[in-house]
């Protein structure tokens, strides 16, 4: 009796339990997972996480680490002499090279951490991998000189370059320099000089050092010089200038230049001259004293004198790696003369200097896997690690030491494309800091680089298969601005369902509210960075997908599949490839797959003469065209989920699947465990109807069931067995009882009156020492059993009367 309670109420305990926990289960599991979700998507929120590796070098191969890799596509110019002879009937085919693969790491340095923002200092570090490109890094490409490019538009032509450079020359040997009497083609091939000596091609520079090398003799009669120089034919691809062989790696983290040093390092010594009107500074001393809005008044001078410290600084290390490039190919005396006769002089004179160039890709022209750190020189960032809301993740209030960058200004009515005297007027004035003079447009660094999105989160039916968010800004550093991303098709990649985000297909044409930043411009498709560059240089979709086709119409483009690229070609051929997107886990709200694609393109300005059409390649190549579209290149950013964290994902899924089942069983067998401990419980505490008159009392009932056990069966009267007190369908046990009467030893039937059917599944067994073999055990409609020993039976029923 207390075994029967017992089990009733620990199984509705039991059953509780498993009620409780069905309900809570779910809730509970979920919010676990909604806690990780959010804590996978914010960035370092304490002081320890500023120590992890997964902040100081993100993109390394640590458990929370993203591996980023940068495909990086130069376009080749496959017909550069015959477009350099004849370039009004000739088009340059640009053919698209790569991928070549490098995978970034950022390193960062003096990390600290306020208010959910994390401030730090960082550089990068690029290793080529050979595994996943088309190609060596060695590969030599042809393409635009985009140092060229920035010298001849900063000083408004190859006119004015050689003019001011002849200057520094003649002021250098204490002569004046007339221009005037200099003829133009004097002028041109002394352009040609500085371009073979800018062609790094060791042979070519040997030879302009043997053309230049009477200038830098006192003796020498300038005037029979310049006569001669009028004589000469300086042919060849390296004299160009205007297109350049570069390796691909130097291509993609930059490379030094003589042209952008001989322009840069020759304005030191003006910049270093005591002024009287500064009482006696220099106009360096005068930069290096001034803050804010006192530096507006000498602000392009301070930019050019800044550039030019640098650029004398550094300019004898670039000479001591030049000169072991050209030992290999010249002898250690011939490289000795060659940089003797040119960056040698930048210490002494500051004329030849080499300057560093920045890469297409790693915009600090160092790399630093070779070179030391020298935090002094590396950009501050402050960036939202998302602490408060994960959806503002990676936004930039401070990029590369700057609040907001200049981007654009107004042009005048109708115009379509700064010209020379547009980008230099902007040198002189395009600060942010403040006092934002009309017209300028600043642009703080509201985008994000983060992979994290709004997760949508998990609920007790499973992951959230909608997005949280109707549209995403990400911030474009090639650009400056923020393109917005917004939800689409559903993608699947390892095993994990993903939605797609893209940019609308006219996210670069011009409307009101994106003009103001050069979107647009020239034409719809692509966004001009002009102002930015310092010459005229474009964002756009690789192969200027969804771009006006009128941008296609004076070159030939040609995919690295051999298609070729014309106004005819369909959007739709070309999405697979250039398509940017965002392959992103809503429930987490993690980007599992990015392929983010974007190309640079330049173009030639008009000279700067008013009313001009020349180009600023007016004195080696008048002909060639200004203001037509060149791209040089498009770089994809490709970030993936590993293997093992999509495994590691894929049994969150598999749990927050199996979440709504298990809690419904749970409750399910909750609610039947209890039902069954209620019914035993009742039954265990039921009691009989209260005695009648004539009936026995319940001591009496007690000592006649005793008896009942003691006495031998055949004793027992047939209504005794037949009729239970309380059930209808009595059960029958056997029981071995023990006696101390003899009995034949032949077994006895059961008389049979005493045979009864029995319902369902009966199994009756004689016990003891007289016993026949086991009974039947029957599945069927009731028969009659027939017990065969009638002095080893015991009635049994729900409970002993």
């Amino acid at each position: 009796m207390l075994g029967t309670k017992a089990i009733g109420v620990a199984l509705m305990v039991f059953g509780v339990l498993l009620f409780v926990l069905g309900i809570v289960m779910g809730p509970w599991l979920a919010s676990y997972l909604n806690g990780r979700f959010k804590k996978a998507g914010e960035g370092a929120c304490a002081a320890k996480d500023l120590t992890k590796p997964s902040f100081l070098d993100p993109y390394s191969d640590c458990e929370d680490c993203h591996p980023l890799h940068f495909g990086y596509h130069p376009f080749h110019v496959s017909n550069a002499e015959q477009h350099l002879q004849d370039p009004v009937s000739t088009k340059p085919v640009l053919e698209e090279k790569g991928p070549y693969f490098y995978r970034k790491r950022e390193i960062r340095v003096d990390a600290e951490l306020k208010d959910g923002f994390a401030s730090f200092k960082a550089y990068n570090k690029w290793t080529f991998d050979e595994s996943m490109s088309t190609g060596k890094e060695t590969d030599i490409i042809t393409k635009m000189d985009l140092g060229y490019l920035a010298v001849t538009t900063s000083t408004g032509g190859e006119l004015n370059f050689v003019n001011s450079l002849l200057a520094a020359l003649m002021a250098m040997r204490g002569q004046a320099f007339d221009a005037s009497r200099v003829p133009s083609v004097v002028k041109a091939n002394f352009m040609r000089l500085i371009n073979g000596l800018n062609s790094f091609d060791p042979a070519t520079m040997l030879s302009v050092v043997s053309e230049l090398a009477p200038l830098f003799n006192a003796q020498t009669d300038v005037a029979a010089y310049m006569a001669g120089l009028a004589g000469k034919e300086f042919t060849g691809f390296n004299y160009n200038g205007l297109l350049s062989k570069r390796t691909v790696r130097k291509w993609f983290m930059g490379h030094p230049s003589f042209i952008a040093g001989l322009a840069i390092g020759s304005q030191y010594p003006a910049c270093a001259a005591p002024m009287e009107a500064a009482g006696g500074l220099s106009m360096l001393e005068v930069c290096e004293g001034c803050e804010g809005a006192a530096c507006h008044q000498h602000w392009q001078a301070c930019s050019t004198c800044r550039k030019a410290s640098a650029v004398k600084a550094g300019s004898e290390a670039l000479c001591d790696e030049l000169e072991g490039q050209l030992e290999e190919a010249l002898g250690a005396e011939r490289a000795a003369m060659v940089v003797g006769a040119t960056c040698r002089l930048c210490t002494s004179a500051s004329l030849f200097c080499l300057a560093q160039l920045p890469g297409e890709v790693e915009t600090s022209g160092i790399d630093y896997n070779v070179a030391p750190v020298e935090k002094s020189r590396l950009g501050a960032y402050t960036v939202d690690q998302g602490c408060s809301d994960v959806g503002t993740r990676g936004h930039h209030t401070q990029y590369d030491s700057s609040f907001a960058t200049p981007v654009w200004t107004q042009l005048a009515q109708g115009q379509s494309m700064p010209t020379v005297f547009d980008l230099l007027q902007f040198a002189g004035q395009s600060w942010c800091d403040s006092d934002v003079q009309p017209g300028v447009t600043c642009l703080p660094f509201p985008g994000t680089y983060s992979p994290a999105f709004q997760p949508a989160g998990v609920t007790i039916a499973g992951l959230e298969e909608e997005p949280a968010f109707d549209r995403h800004e990400v911030f474009v550093s090639q650009a400056m601005i923020n393109v917005t991303l917004f939800p689409g098709e559903e993608v699947e990649t390892k095993g994990i369902r993903l939605v797609r985000l893209t940019a609308s297909e006219s996210a670069l044409d011009r409307v009101p509210w994106n003009e103001a930043v050069g979107v647009g411009f020239p034409v719809d498709g692509v966004q001009c960075a002009a102002f930015r560059k310092g010459f005229l240089a474009f964002v756009s979709r690789p192969m200027y997908l969804y771009a006006d086709k009128t941008l296609l119409e004076d070159i030939e483009l040609v995919t690295r599949r051999g298609q070729r690229v014309s106004p005819d070609t369909p959007d739709a051929s070309l999405i697979a490839d250039y398509e940017t997107y965002a392959d992103v886990e809503t429930a987490s709200g993690i980007a599992m797959r990015v392929r983010k694609r974007l190309m640079g393109s330049v173009a030639l300005t008009t000279e700067a003469v008013p009313g001009s059409t020349l180009s600023t390649a007016n004195l080696v190549h008048p002909t060639m065209p200004a203001n037509v579209l060149l791209p040089v290149y498009w770089v994809e950013e490709r970030a993936e989920i590993s293997d093992s964290r999509a495994d590691s994902f894929k049994d969150t899924v598999r749990l927050s699947e199996a979440m709504a089942p298990v809690c419904g069983v749970g409750v399910g067998l909750g609610v039947l465990c209890c039902a069954l401990a209620a019914l035993i419980l009742a039954r265990a505490f039921r009691r009989p109807p209260a005695a009648s008159e004539g009936s026995e009392t319940g001591s009496d009932a007690q000592k006649r069931d005793v008896e009942t056990v003691a006495q031998p069966a055949a004793s027992l009267s047939a209504a005794s067995v037949l009729k239970p007190e309380f059930e209808p369908e009595p059960t029958i046990l056997v029981a071995q009882a023990t006696y101390t009467q003899a009995f034949p030893a032949t077994t006895q039937a059961l008389p049979a009156h005493l045979a009864f059917p029995m319902p369902g599944q009966a199994h009756f067994m004689a016990a003891g020492p007289f016993a026949s073999a086991p009974g039947p055990s029957y599945h069927g409609p009731p028969t009659p059993t027939v017990l065969t020993h009638p002095s080893h039976v015991m009635l049994a029923s729900g409970r002993t009367r």
